[in-house]
């Protein structure tokens, strides 16, 4: 392997998995903190039974659909972009197919578009078997 792509690529993926870590360590950090203060209210709210306890409680409850809204939608979104990402893939990959099969006949040059195709179908398929929360 050339030294020069070498030099490039180790601080390359350094810096990505570096970030990764990173993100996610922030990322669990706040949700952490959001449940720990989530009940601290909850432990607080139990020592002072009155009405406007049911209130909080009300209104926690209406931020947790909130949520379970919002992430049902993101999951829906995602799995839509899955979907297409697959199909878009596909047909490339049988676009390439097609176009090397038309400039070199006979050969086998054609199969390398059976690459893109493949991941196309693992796409399609895998967001296909996949179940949202609360089933399909």
């Amino acid at each position: 392997m050339n030294e020069g792509l070498l030099i490039m690529i180790v601080p390359l993926l350094l810096l990505v998995f570096a970030w990764t870590s990173v993100t996610y360590w922030i990322s669990a950090r706040a949700a952490e903190r959001k449940m720990r203060e989530r009940y601290a209210l909850l432990k607080h709210l139990s020592e002072r039974p009155t009405e406007s306890v049911q209130i909080v409680l009300d209104q926690l409850r209406q931020d947790d659909a909130r949520e379970e809204e919002r992430l049902r939608a993101k999951t829906a979104v995602m799995r839509r972009g899955k979907l297409e990402g697959g199909f878009i893939m596909l047909v490339l990959g049988a676009a390439l197919g097609l176009f090397l099969y038309n400039l070199v006949p006979g050969g086998a040059l054609w199969m390398i578009g059976l690459m893109p195709a493949l991941i196309g179908v693992v796409l399609v398929v895998s967001t296909w078997f996949e179940q949202p929360k609360g089933g399909r």
